[in-house]
């Protein structure tokens, strides 16, 4: 039987979040997630008691970050897998349209909190991987608009390319710290049936992968990933 595994999961309450916490803790994984929601987390709980962890934390708000980083050193270890979903789209509208509030915070949910996440996580996954035979992986959740452009969504194309461009340099940055022990690659999920892509649309959404398929093939490959892997732009198989 595989080797359990730590996973750190953000935006874990819906859609593929929620999905791909379940399958992980399916396959014997333990799930350590954070969300906004606490009406969501309290629904996660119910299904997935420990040694699963689900806390309420915003990864556009550095505190928590620090403390939810230092809880889960403190309680489970250091994760073997860091996975960064959490992410905002605006309402489809052109740029000049799309109020400064939204699309700012679009941009920060995805880019700031996939550093927020490095600065607070990868020191002691460093520390550890100089120790341990373990290697290591992070996963940004990128989009198929991270390495194309569409009218109406600007903000949210302008987050995901960050995204992109971010882990590429961190994936270049761990290589420097730890040669040959991690793999850090932006990751997009493809179309998925979400409460994002229903926003947008609509009932055209209903045809999009279910979250729960998407999970069941994107566990296994992200499980998979290897030092090899590092630096690709990657996206979840079709079967």
């Amino acid at each position: 039987m595989p080797e359990s595994k730590l996973i750190v999961l953000t935006g874990c309450t819906r859609g593929i979040g929620r999905a791909l916490a379940e399958r992980f803790a399916a396959e014997g994984h333990t799930v350590c997630g954070c969300s906004r929601s606490e009406d969501g987390l309290n629904q996660l709980r119910a299904i997935l008691r420990p040694p699963h962890r689900f806390i309420r934390a915003d990864v556009t708000r550095e505190a928590e970050v620090d403390r939810w980083s230092d809880t889960l050193f403190q309680t489970v270890g250091v994760p073997d897998l860091l996975v960064h979903n959490a992410g905002l789209i605006n309402d489809a509208a052109p740029l000049w349209n799309v109020p400064a509030a939204r699309c700012n915070a679009v941009v920060a949910v995805s880019v700031g909190g996939a550093a927020s996440l490095a600065r607070h996580f990868l020191p002691r996954m460093i520390e550890a991987a100089r120790n341990d035979s373990k290697n290591r992986t992070v996963v940004n959740f990128s989009s198929g608009w991270g390495r194309s452009a569409e009218a109406g969504v600007a903000p949210y194309n302008a987050a995901k390319f960050g995204v992109e461009g971010l882990t590429k340099a961190l994936a270049l940055d761990l290589e420097k710290a730890v040669p040959g022990r991690f793999c850090a690659v932006p990751f997009s999920p493809g179309v998925v049936e979400t409460d994002m892509t229903r926003m947008n649309w609509g009932e055209e959404a209903g045809s999009f992968a279910d979250p729960a398929d998407f999970a069941r093939r994107a566990v296994p490959f992200l499980l998979g990933l290897t030092p090899d892997q590092t630096g690709e732009s990657l996206t979840v198989p079709d079967a």
